[in-house]
């Protein structure tokens, strides 16, 4: 019977001390689940926080984006108008060249036409002349033949 009292001696101690060996791994696992929780959680905030920074940088850049497709526009615009007036200076500068080139025609024709004003007015200083002499000579004839 003490044989049988010694096993159960020992199964009890060995049952207590698996129990209590149990309960420290239990509490040790547990610990080291909690701990893995509170790692997690911190990393949880942090990529919460990282989220909302990234956020609120995607807000802003969204708003730097609209702001610059804004001014992009406004640029666009501005050309635009550059090229219309481009456009109307190249046209006035074909019509002061047409001008220009209407006003050197007339130029020439006025030059032409006074070269030949001048001819003409040497040829009437000529004809003139043979005239004045022609008089000249005829007034002496006239002078010879009294009556």
């Amino acid at each position: 019977m003490f044989q049988f009292a010694a096993v159960q001696f020992l199964y009890k101690t060995r049952s207590v001390l698996t129990d209590n060996l149990g309960n420290s791994r239990t509490q040790k696992s547990t610990q080291e689940i909690q701990e893995t929780i509170e790692r997690l959680q911190t990393g949880a905030g942090n990529a919460v926080k990282l989220i909302g920074a990234i956020s609120e940088r995607s807000e802003a850049t969204v708003v730097e984006t609209r702001q610059v497709n804004e001014a992009l526009k406004r640029i666009n615009q501005a050309v635009g108008t550059i090229n219309e007036m481009n456009i109307q200076i190249a046209s006035a500068a074909e019509e002061q060249t047409s001008v220009s080139e209407t006003i050197n025609q007339n130029v020439h024709e006025i030059v032409a036409i006074t070269e030949q004003t001048a001819q003409g007015t040497r040829r009437a200083g000529a004809v003139t002349q043979r005239l004045k002499a022609l008089a000249a000579d005829m007034s002496d004839q006239v002078s010879r033949y009294r009556v």
